[in-house]
């Protein structure tokens, strides 16, 4: 598919997202107002939360380590499926990140956990490639990993970085994850991983549009025939109709 702009984009943005909310000036501005703490008077936040950080430098190192996760496992993302996917798949992921954490602010409202980061949805993006390549082995930190274990450690990680103080808030931010990779196994009717439903319906308009013109040829070509043949009749009708040569006595 060419290059790895999108998921270089989207690492430079987070990191500016980073830097910006390191500053006490911005952080205290762009942190509670982009962040999602499932008040839907900012509805924009349920797909700004993963570029904006609580803030801490102390954040750094796993800062650091997500961008990296997010170069292996998004390249390699983007590279089979092209930039428009991945950005399509990483706000997809966003989004039902954000509505299972207002599930599950419902159902545990004493909760204070908010949605903030891009770990959610750089999860998201690994599942999915997880799922379309179980058995595939890598090296995960010097050490070899199936991508299904991976998908398992990822999971992991949202549940216990997220549950902690409430259990039930990390399993139902799981839930995602299992869809995704079933999405990535190719289990849902319909939808074809890596692909959104759009594009799956430009791919059939394309091809309804490349049948027509394939029929509209072959239509072109028989009318083509039939009228040579018929000037073919004609042409053999008229020498039929001379009359035969006279012979001289």
């Amino acid at each position: 598919m060419g290059g790895n702009h999108g998921t270089i984009g989207l690492i430079v943005a987070l990191a500016i997202g980073f830097v910006l909310c390191w500053i006490p000036q911005f952080g205290s501005v762009l942190t509670p107002n982009l962040s999602f703490d499932f008040n839907f008077t900012k509805p924009w936040a349920i797909l700004t939360y993963p570029f904006v950080t609580n803030g801490s430098g102390q954040g750094l190192l796993f800062f650091i380590l997500q961008l990296m996760w997010l170069y292996s496992f998004g390249g390699l993302f983007e590279n089979r499926f092209g930039t428009q996917s991945l950005l399509i798949h990483f706000f997809s992921g966003t989004l039902l990140f954000a509505f299972f954490g207002f599930l599950a602010h419902l159902l545990i409202p004493d909760t204070a956990a908010v949605l903030i980061g891009a770990w959610l949805p750089i999860a998201f993006i690994t599942t999915v490639i997880c799922g379309l390549q179980p058995e595939t082995e890598i090296t995960f930190f010097f050490f070899p990993l199936k991508m299904k274990w991976l998908a398992l450690l990822t999971a992991g990680l949202v549940l216990f970085g997220f549950g902690t103080g409430a259990p039930l808030f990390g399993v139902l931010l799981v839930l995602p994850l299992v869809a995704a990779w079933f999405y990535g196994q190719n289990k849902f009717p319909g939808l074809t991983p890596g692909r959104s439903p759009f594009e799956k319906q430009r791919q059939k308009a394309k091809e309804d549009r490349e049948f027509d013109s394939f029929r509209s040829k072959v239509i072109d070509r028989e009318k083509e025939r039939q009228e040579r043949e018929r000037l073919r009749k004609l042409f053999e009708g008229s020498l039929d109709d001379q009359d035969p040569p006279q012979t001289k006595n």
